[in-house]
């Protein structure tokens, strides 16, 4: 028997299927099971890596409107793609793992701490799958929500630092 109060990685799975939550809660509930593990992460990997700093943009209107707004909207598109590619894998999770790492990868070719998106699309998989049940835009637009709001802090940061 499992003590209620204990977080795993298959409570999490659970509370990004529980498809009975408001549309808002489960924004700020997924949000958060994806960001803090990333900032964690990215943090940890950031003093290992140790490497050049980036410059600032020289367009932060243009960083922010493509982190914020078409990034995740272009991004969760390809991912709901590749999540229909995989209707064979017939668990969530991995069909969400399995995009989680595409897309971890792929954004890791473009910079190295990229490799945290890994955990990021895995969130948004299992949102976009955990909502379906409520209509495809509903499901898709709750996933942009929930990558949108997790670009935030890494836009801003971009742009001030």
């Amino acid at each position: 028997m499992t003590d209620k109060h204990t977080l795993s990685l298959a409570t999490l799975v659970q509370w990004l299927l529980d498809d009975a939550c408001a549309a808002g809660r489960y924004v700020l509930r997924a949000y958060l099971i994806q960001f803090i593990p990333v900032v964690v992460l990215g943090l940890c990997l950031s003093a290992l890596l140790d490497g050049p700093g980036t410059s600032r943009p020289s367009r932060p209107g243009s960083l922010l409107l493509g982190m914020l707004i078409l990034a995740p909207v272009v991004e969760n598109l390809l991912m709901v793609g590749a999540l229909s590619l995989l209707s064979g894998v017939h668990s969530p999770a991995r069909r969400a793992a399995i995009v989680g790492l595409i897309f971890g990868i792929l954004h890791a070719l473009v910079t190295p701490l990229g490799i945290v998106a890994v955990w990021s699309f895995f969130v948004f998989g299992m949102t976009f799958l955990g909502r379906s049940s409520h209509g495809f835009w509903h499901a898709y637009l709750v996933s942009v929500a929930v990558h949108a709001l997790g670009n935030v802090v890494p836009a801003v940061a971009l742009v001030v630092l």
